[in-house]
């Protein structure tokens, strides 16, 4: 009987997350859900809908209390409209300030192209439970490498302007060749509406660091929905046949505006982070990572957007400062904290307090940027098992990467990496033909030079890929979807080449210190002086004579 009250409450709260005023006053069966629910309007954002790269990997947290056991996690019964839409689930995270763990709530995710996703998971170690991150990989990647922990990086910021206002500055990256890492330059990329460029970076496992080359993602607009956190009391777990289906929408045109950064973990926080304190934790907003820890596509792209406006830079910093010295200016921290200071009006601006949606009231209203349809049940189902086979993913690849047969280490040790096969995950992309035209859901195909206007520029050639093949060079038109935006390296003054080892590079990365957040003005990316190098696997280039 106690189960059926507490499925009742959950169920209220999925529907439309009222307050707890007008839960009281709906009848004893529902004041379950404010007892064991709670819907947080801040929190980490899921891995698989969006993530940054940090220039210095670090492991995963450790904590000393056991997670809970993954839930039963149902689809909603809407969906955004789409045939690449796919229904990943949650997962728990650790919650520092209550000593606790919350819930991720999944998320529709449209499948960036030529991408799959391998899920995070939960270990026990010597020191507690650690977790191990997420990550999209390629869809054709049939193993893994992992290799030793990259050196520091080096230098980050062009040394020359961008060739176009079109162009956005990307860091460059250490990748291991012949037997040791090698510094891969940083490079100008021309973006395109729409899509967002995650640059090539390393993820940690107990196993070793695995290498994500660089790829285009949906803008964050187009990546499908974000639901809400939410914190189970631990009554929640001890009911056999306990599921949970989230239903609170996070609006992805307001988070941005309250994103932060971990300094240790580089995952995306949302919400109210403003006080001193969290700063001195670790979180830091995006404009202050994103010049000195690391490459934050979100705001790379929105920097880009307003790149004719010269003072966006020094309001976006204004408005931190603002919110953090007027608790009424920042965002409710849970959702029914949002419903009752949206209907007193007792914040400073009502748009920035309204972080979260219903999903019901979201669909119905027709202003959003994103279309749903039903989910009906045989679909439902389909997908309910597909998130079920990806938690049994993420636990194979949780044995995988603890259970290290013996003398595994010695020998990666001496080869430098090592691989081993990893299983198709049950979500990913269709595989794209080379030759194939790209469209708006395929996505844009690499590029290696700007076809406009190519003089006196270098043109840089991509990465081989498992074959030896190099991916099709075709450039946008006009009015279509881009075919891939270009990638291009900037010009360097003529001096004899010069490497670069891995013993050298720890010492010139100390070399670098935090710095303040970007004054107005600079490029992306953190200020250093890039180093000559050439890619592996990419062919020599030649530098063109001056006409």
């Amino acid at each position: 009987m106690r189960f059926s009250r507490l499925w009742v409450g959950l169920a209220a709260i999925a529907v439309g997350g009222v307050c707890a005023d007008r839960v009281r006053a709906a009848g004893p069966e529902q004041i379950e859900f404010d007892v064991h629910v709670e819907v947080l309007t801040r929190g980490p954002v899921h891995e698989a809908f969006a993530e940054a790269a940090a220039f210095q990997p670090q492991p995963g947290v450790v904590i000393g209390k056991a997670p809970p056991a993954p839930i039963e996690e149902l689809p909603p019964v809407q969906r955004p409209v789409g045939n690449h839409i796919a229904w990943i689930p949650g997962y728990p995270a650790w919650d520092d300030e209550r000593a606790d763990f919350i819930w991720v709530s999944g998320v529709w995710r449209e499948v960036p192209p030529g991408r799959q996703w391998i899920p995070g998971y939960w270990a026990q170690t010597e020191l507690g439970f650690q977790w191990t991150y997420g990550y999209w990989a390629s869809s054709d990647a049939t193993e893994v490498e992992y290799f030793p922990q990259p050196p520091l990086v080096i230098d980050q910021d062009p040394t020359v302007i961008a060739p176009s206002p079109d162009h956005t500055w990307v860091p460059g990256c250490w990748v291991w060749q012949r037997g040791r890492y090698a510094w891969r330059h940083g490079q100008w990329v021309h973006v395109h509406p729409d899509w967002d460029w995650m640059p090539a970076h390393y993820v940690w496992s107990p196993r070793g660091y695995v290498f994500v080359e660089g790829y285009w993602d949906y803008s964050v607009e187009r990546r499908g929905v974000l639901f809400a956190p939410v914190h189970f009391d631990t009554i929640a777990y001890r009911h056999a046949g306990f599921h949970y289906s989230p239903a609170t929408v996070i609006d992805v045109n307001v988070f941005s505006e309250h994103l932060f950064l971990h300094v240790n973990h580089s995952r995306y926080y949302f919400g109210d982070y403003y006080e001193v304190g969290y700063q001195n934790s670790g979180f830091l907003p995006a404009f202050s990572f994103h010049a000195s820890r690391g490459y934050d596509p979100i705001y790379a792209r929105a920097r880009w957007v307003h790149r004719n406006d010269r003072d966006w830079d020094t309001r976006i910093e204004a408005n931190f400062a603002y919110r953090r010295a007027h608790v009424d200016a920042r965002p409710p921290r849970t959702f029914s904290a949002q419903l009752q200071v949206t209907a007193g009006k007792t914040i400073a601006n009502q748009k920035t307090a309204v972080i979260a949606k219903s999903l019901d009231q979201l669909s119905k209203s027709g202003s959003a940027s994103v279309r749903f349809q039903r989910v009906d049940p045989q679909e439902r189902k389909a997908l309910a098992a597909r998130g079920k086979q990806l938690q049994e993913f993420s636990a194979a690849r949780r044995t995988l990467e603890t259970d290290v047969p013996a003398g595994w280490a010695a020998k990666s040790v001496g080869a430098g990496r090592a691989k081993v096969k990893m299983p198709d995950s049950p979500v990913a992309a269709r595989k794209i033909p080379r030759n194939k035209s790209r469209d708006r859901a395929t996505g844009p195909d690499v590029s290696a030079a700007d076809s406009r206007s190519g003089a006196g520029r270098e043109k840089i050639t991509s990465q081989p890929d498992a074959q030896g093949k190099k991916p099709n060079m075709k450039a946008g038109r006009a009015g279509d979807e881009p075919a891939r935006p270009e990638v291009q390296e900037q010009r360097r003054r003529p001096s004899k080449p010069r490497t670069v080892s891995e013993t050298e590079a720890p010492a010139r990365g100390k070399q670098r210190a935090d710095r303040e957040p970007r004054a107005k003005g600079q490029p992306d990316g953190p200020a250093s002086k890039p180093k000559e190098q050439s890619k592996p696997g990419a062919q020599p280039t030649q530098k063109r004579k001056k006409p």
